[in-house]
């Protein structure tokens, strides 16, 4: 599993999915630290839900 501190803001595995390979790349944009991007993320997860996107 890789390693990753998009989703959080702070490093955590996590299942090698769509976010992963288009978004966390080593040259990435910067982006908020813990606890914006946990909760950024929690949205993010709650409207791609409600459409049916999963990964």
């Amino acid at each position: 599993m890789p390693i990753t501190d998009m989703i959080s803001g702070r490093p955590a595995r996590g299942v090698m999915g769509r976010w992963q390979q288009e978004i966390d790349r080593p040259l990435r944009p910067a982006h908020a630290d813990y606890p914006y991007s946990y909760a950024l993320a929690k949205q993010l997860d709650k409207v791609a839900s409600a459409q049916g996107v999963t990964d």
